[in-house]
C-alpha cells in the first residue's frame, strides 16, 4: 500500500471513528441521563468533607454533635445541614482526638477522647472543660448517658466505667466481663444495659452495671460495634468481622440473646460498623465499605440506601429529631439524607407540601423577607440563630392554618420578640452569617442568610 493509500485509509477510519464516537457519546449521554433521572439521590454532602467522624449524639434541644479527629466536636443546629467545629478548651487533640460524644437531658455535652480523658460543655458545645484530670479511662470507644443522668464509658484498656458526678470520678464496672475491651454500650427503656466487646461477645446487665452476663458472640476477631432495639423489642447488633473468616454481619434476637439469627443483608463485606432506628421503627445499618442498608419490616428484608453517597467508608450513623439520617465517614466528613427518613417510603411524602424558602433579598441590610408554606394546620416555630447557635429571635411561635406566609426579619431590632432583650445589651446585629429554622409537625428545615452592612 502506497503512502497516499495509507493516508486515505487513515482519513476514512478517522471519519468512521468520529461517526461512531458521536453515536456512542449520544447514546451514553442518553443512558446516563435516564439513569440520573431514575436514580433519585438519597444522600448529600455537608460542609464537613475532610474529617474522620466517630460518633453522633442528638440533644433534647435538637442540636447534634459529632466526634471528630482534627477539630474536636462538630455541632449542627439545623438538623445536620451545616456544622461548626468547636475545640475551645481541648488541650490534647493532636494525638488524642475525640472518639465519643453524648448529651444529657439538660443539654450538657460530654466528649471522650482516644487519650482517655473526658470533657464537658455547658454552653451547647461552644467551650469545653476537662473533668477527669486525675483518672484516665484509656482509649475511650463509647460514652452514653443513662436514664438516671449518670455516665457510662467503654474503653480498650479498662472496660466499662461508671460516673455519677458528671465525669469527675469513675468506677470500673467489669464484673463478669472476661476481656474488658468495650466497643459499644446501650441502654433501653426497661433500664437494661448492654456492652459489646472485642472478641469477647455481648454482655447484658440488669443492675446498672454491677454485674454482667454473657449473651453470645464469643468469637475471635469480631467486634460488637453497635447495639439497638426496634419498636417490637427485637435486639440487633452489628458485628465487625474478619473478611477471610466471614464472621461479620447483622444479628437479631427476639428473646434477649437466647437465640440469634443473621440478617439477610445482601453484601459480602464483613465490616458492619453501626446501626440506628428512627421514630417509625425503621432500622438502618452501615457497612464500612459498602454503604447503608435499610429495613422497614423489623429486619426481615433489607434494601440498599446509598444513592448519592460519594464515599462508602462509614463509621457511625446518627439521626436528627426530624428524622434526617447522618453518616460519619473515615476521612470524608459528614453526609446527611436529603429528606427525613420518616417520610421517604410514603407514596406522597408528608412534608412534600411544606416549604421554607430562601430569604429575599439575600444578602440583606437591614430587612429581609422569609417565606414558608404549610400543607396542614399546626403549631409553627420559626427562629433565627447566630453562627454560634445562639437564638437571636423568634419570628413565629403560634398556630397557623394551611397556606403561604411571609415574615420580615429586621437586623436593627432583632430582639424585639425576646423577653430577655434588655439583658443582651445589643441593639442590632453585626454583619455575618445567620440561620433561620422552621419546625411544624414532623417538618423541619434550616437555611442560611447573610447580613452585610
Amino acid at each position: 500500500m502506497y503512502k497516499e493509500d495509507v493516508v486515505n485509509e487513515i482519513i476514512i477510519n478517522y471519519r468512521n471513528w468520529k461517526q461512531l464516537m458521536k453515536k456512542f457519546i449520544c447514546s451514553s449521554f442518553f443512558v446516563f441521563s435516564m439513569v440520573a433521572l431514575n436514580a433519585q439521590s438519597v444522600w448529600q454532602e455537608t460542609n464537613i468533607t475532610k474529617e474522620y467522624i466517630w460518633s453522633f449524639a442528638t440533644a433534647p434541644n435538637g442540636y447534634i454533635y459529632a466526634a471528630g479527629n482534627s477539630s474536636g466536636v462538630y455541632r449542627s443546629i439545623d438538623n445536620g445541614l451545616t456544622w461548626t467545629p468547636s475545640s475551645a478548651g481541648f488541650t490534647e487533640l493532636i494525638l488524642k482526638y475525640v472518639t465519643a460524644v453524648t448529651v444529657n437531658k439538660n443539654n450538657i455535652v460530654f466528649a471522650g477522647t482516644f487519650g482517655g480523658t473526658v470533657y464537658k460543655s455547658i454552653d451547647y458545645g461552644l467551650t469545653w472543660t476537662l473533668v477527669n484530670p486525675s483518672y484516665n479511662l484509656g482509649a475511650i470507644n463509647c460514652i452514653i448517658t443513662l436514664s438516671n443522668g449518670d455516665l457510662l464509658a467503654g474503653s480498650d484498656v479498662i472496660g466499662v466505667n461508671y460516673s455519677s458526678d458528671n465525669g469527675v470520678t469513675w468506677i470500673q464496672k467489669n464484673y463478669g466481663i472476661s476481656n474488658p475491651k468495650v466497643k459499644s454500650l446501650a441502654q433501653f427503656t426497661n433500664g437494661d444495659l448492654y456492652a459489646g466487646t472485642d472478641s469477647d461477645g455481648l454482655y447484658k446487665s440488669t443492675n446498672l452495671a454491677v454485674t454482667w452476663t454473657s449473651i453470645g458472640f464469643k468469637t475471635v476477631s469480631t467486634k460488637i460495634t453497635s447495639i439497638v432495639k426496634d419498636d417490637l423489642g427485637t435486639l440487633f447488633v452489628t458485628v465487625w468481622g474478619q473478611q477471610s473468616l466471614g464472621n461479620g454481619g447483622l444479628f437479631s434476637s427476639a428473646n434477649e440473646g437466647v437465640q440469634w439469627a443473621k440478617a439477610p443483608v445482601a453484601t459480602s463485606v464483613q465490616a458492619f460498623s453501626s446501626a440506628i432506628t428512627n421514630s417509625k421503627g425503621d432500622i438502618f445499618i452501615s457497612v464500612f465499605s459498602d454503604g447503608v442498608y435499610r429495613s422497614t419490616d423489623h429486619g426481615k428484608n433489607w434494601n440498599e440506601y446509598k444513592s448519592g453517597f460519594g464515599y462508602a467508608g462509614i463509621q457511625a450513623l446518627g439521626i436528627a429529631q426530624n428524622g434526617i439520617l447522618l453518616a460519619g465517614t473515615y476521612g470524608a466528613g459528614i453526609y446527611k439524607t436529603i429528606s427525613p427518613t420518616t417520610d421517604i417510603v410514603q407514596s406522597k411524602g408528608v412534608t412534600a407540601n411544606y416549604a421554607l424558602y430562601q430569604n429575599y433579598p439575600n444578602p440583606f441590610n437591614p430587612e429581609t423577607t422569609i417565606s414558608y408554606k404549610l400543607q396542614a394546620a399546626g403549631k409553627v416555630s420559626l427562629k433565627v440563630f447566630d453562627l454560634l447557635g445562639r437564638e437571636v429571635t423568634t419570628l413565629v411561635d403560634e398556630f397557623k392554618q394551611p397556606g403561604n406566609y411571609k415574615v420580615i426579619f429586621n437586623a436593627k431590632t432583632p430582639y424585639q420578640n425576646r423577653r430577655d432583650r434588655v439583658l443582651t445589651g445589643i441593639a442590632s446585629l453585626h454583619s455575618g452569617v445567620y440561620f433561620y429554622r422552621i419546625e411544624v409537625g414532623r417538618f423541619s428545615k434550616g437555611m442560611k442568610m447573610l447580613l452585610l452592612k
